[in-house]
C-alpha cells in the first residue's frame, strides 16, 4: 500500500504526450529511438506502442530524417501481418508515432527459447511473414531489415513485421536501386548488396530465406569467425542444405528456403509475392493431404 504523498508523486511522474498518449514502460531502446508501452486516453485506455526519437541526444539531422522516413513509410501499409502505424505526432521537441502493440514478444526471443522450430511451424511463420512482406512490396517499399528481432508475435498466434527504420521507398515494380550505406544486419544482407550496393525486393526475399533457414536449424546459413569472413562466405559458397541439420525438413520446404537464399538475384524469388505463391501451394498440398504432423507447440498453445 502507498501513502497519499507517494501516490501523488506517481501521478505527477506520469507523462502524457500529444494530449492523449499516457507513456508507460520502455519496451525497447536503440541508439536513436525508443519504443514505449502507452495508453490512448481518448479511446478508453487502448493499449498501444509509441516509438519516440531520442530527444536527449544532440540533434542529428541524419537520424531525424531517417526517423521521419520511417514514420512516413510505416503508415503506407495496412495488413494483418504488418505492425499498423496509427498516428504521427510532435509534442514540443518530442517526435514520434503510435502503432499497434504486439503482446507476444518477438521471434528472436521465441527462437532463443525453442532452439529450433519443427518444419510445420516454420511453414506457418513463413506463410504469415511472406504475406506481410508482399504487402510491404505492394506499397513500393524495400524493408531492408527482415530478421527475427523485427518479427513480432501476438498471443493469438499472429505474426507481424515491424520496424521500417532503414526501409527504402522504390517503384512498385521493385526495380533495383543503389545505396552505398551499409545498413541492416550482416547475416541477412544479400550478396548483391555486399558486392554492388544493389537493393530490390529480392534483397528482402534473401533475408526471409536466411530467417527460414535459421528457424529450421537454429543457426544462420553463414557463420564466419568475423564479419568479413561471414560476408566472404555469403559471396562464395552455397549454404549447407538445411536437411543436413534438420532431418525433419521436407524436400519441398528445403527447396523453397534454398531458392530464397540463392546468391544470384535472378535465381531467387523476385519478390515476396512469388515466394508466397510457391509456399502457399506447398502448404495447401499439406492441408489437402491431411498431414497428421502436429505443431511443435507455438501455434497450438
Amino acid at each position: 500500500m502507498t501513502n497519499g504523498r507517494s501516490e501523488q508523486t506517481a501521478r505527477t511522474e506520469q507523462v502524457v504526450i500529444a494530449g492523449r498518449y499516457l507513456i508507460h514502460d520502455c519496451l525497447n531502446s536503440g541508439t536513436s529511438s525508443s519504443v514505449f508501452l502507452c495508453e490512448d486516453l481518448s479511446e478508453r485506455g487502448r493499449v498501444l506502442a509509441a516509438k519516440i526519437l531520442s530527444s536527449h541526444l544532440p540533434a542529428d539531422p541524419v537520424d531525424e530524417q531517417r526517423f521521419r522516413n520511417e514514420m512516413r513509410l510505416a503508415g503506407r501499409v495496412n495488413h494483418p501481418n504488418v505492425i499498423h502505424a496509427i498516428e504521427n505526432f510532435q509534442d514540443g521537441d518530442i517526435l514520434g508515432f503510435t502503432m499497434e502493440y504486439a503482446d507476444g514478444g518477438d521471434l528472436a526471443d521465441a527462437l532463443a527459447e525453442a532452439g529450433t522450430f519443427p518444419p510445420i511451424d516454420v511453414l506457418y511463420f513463413l506463410h504469415q511473414i511472406g504475406h506481410g512482406l508482399s504487402a510491404i512490396h505492394d506499397a513500393g517499399i524495400i524493408h531492408r531489415d527482415i530478421k527475427p528481432e523485427n518479427i513480432l508475435l501476438t498471443l493469438d498466434g499472429t505474426v507481424k513485421i515491424s520496424d521500417f527504420g532503414v526501409a527504402r521507398a522504390t517503384a512498385k515494380h521493385g526495380g533495383a536501386v543503389n545505396d552505398s550505406e551499409l545498413t541492416g544486419t550482416i547475416d541477412y544482407i544479400s550478396p548483391e548488396f555486399i558486392e554492388r550496393g544493389e537493393l530490390s525486393f529480392g534483397s528482402d526475399v534473401y533475408a526471409l530465406g536466411v530467417m527460414g533457414y535459421e528457424l529450421l536449424t537454429g543457426r544462420c546459413p553463414y557463420n564466419g569467425a568475423s564479419m568479413i569472413e561471414t560476408l566472404r562466405e555469403q559471396l562464395k559458397r552455397d549454404p549447407v542444405p538445411p536437411s543436413q541439420l534438420c532431418p525433419n525438413c521436407t524436400p519441398e520446404l528445403e527447396r523453397i528456403v534454398l531458392k530464397a537464399l540463392a546468391r544470384r538475384p535472378q535465381d531467387r524469388y523476385l519478390s515476396a509475392a512469388d515466394f508466397v505463391v510457391d509456399l502457399d501451394a506447398y502448404l495447401a498440398e499439406r492441408i489437402l493431404a491431411r498431414d497428421t504432423e502436429t505443431h511443435g507447440g507455438f501455434f497450438s498453445s
